[in-house]
């Protein structure tokens, strides 16, 4: 009797351990995501920093971070939970009225299955999506849907075990904002996934604004101040050749060769910045707020 009820213990401690791997390291996580918007390009570093308890669930608290100054943003900043027993990971906004959980990867589907993702954007409507492909690569399982991405028209969107989406890990490409795709990842400081789809010009690894674990980047520079009132300077080593500013509608508003910016004759709002170098082209967002 003693030995069938060890057994019996044995098998039920095996069924509710972990069945997938987890999305978090022992002591530090961090995605880098690339992103666009009306062309201008970016990259987000979002940053694992602790956990936060909400309604007796354990989430982690994930902040972005500009990669290139080091500071902290709010506007892709999330919370993340995750059950490896069901390898099911949900997000909810950080900071927000919106209070809901909305599940972002299921690792448990296999091909033909169906998931209702529901990115939390208030502009689309939860989606059905198809598994198309199961696979996997380094001992972990890739699912790949049948579903239109902001990757581009070849590549599919892929939940892959212990990493997260290949779209990225940030509000902004859950919601399918802006196009997007994850660059890299590292758990502990160890890289679980790396960009392999093509090249981006200035990008020189994974990297994590906060721990400094790689060289700084050769085509790194700075904006500020952003927002912008009177005057802008922009902070690098190369050598500007020309900076153009963009309204949201595509209109060149003004351009100058130098590193100073005179933008005090420019209408409170956001533009987009191309800044040309003997070495790469840059865009930035820039807000003007005198």
């Amino acid at each position: 009797m003693r030995i069938m009820i060890l057994i019996i213990l044995s098998n039920l401690s095996v069924g509710i351990s972990a069945q997938y791997e987890s999305l978090f390291g022992n002591s530090q996580n961090s995605w880098n995501t690339y992103y666009e918007f009306i062309g201008a390009g970016e990259t987000d570093s979002m940053v694992v920093e602790g956990d936060s308890i909400i309604n007796i669930e354990t989430y982690k608290k994930v902040i972005q971070y500009d990669p290139v100054s080091g500071l902290e943003g709010f506007s892709n900043s999330i919370l993340l939970r995750e059950d490896t027993t069901i390898g099911q990971v949900w997000y909810r906004t950080y900071n927000s009225i919106d209070t809901s959980d909305h599940l972002i990867i299921d690792m448990s589907l296999g091909i033909g299955d169906t998931m209702i993702y529901d990115s939390g954007s208030p502009w689309n409507d939860p989606d059905t999506i198809i598994v198309d492909t199961v696979y996997y690569s380094n001992g972990r399982k890739h699912i790949e849907f049948d579903y239109p991405q902001n990757m581009g028209p070849y590549i599919p969107m892929t939940m892959i075990e212990g990493v997260g989406l290949n779209t990225g890990m940030s509000k902004s490409s859950f919601m399918f904002l802006d196009k997007s795709f994850l660059l890299c990842a590292k758990k502990d400081l160890q890289s679980t996934f790396e960009h392999n789809i093509e090249p981006l010009i200035g990008f020189q690894g994974c990297n994590s604004a906060i721990l400094n674990v790689n060289v700084l980047d050769p085509f790194s520079l700075k904006l500020y101040p952003n927002p912008g009132v009177n005057q802008v300077t922009i902070d690098t080593k190369m050598q500007i050749q020309r900076v153009s500013v963009y309204s949201m509608m595509g209109q060149l508003v003004t351009s100058t060769d130098s590193k100073t910016l005179n933008v005090y004759d420019l209408k409170n709002g956001t533009y987009i910045i191309f800044i040309c170098t003997n070495q790469t082209e840059i865009h930035r967002r820039l807000v003007i707020n005198h």
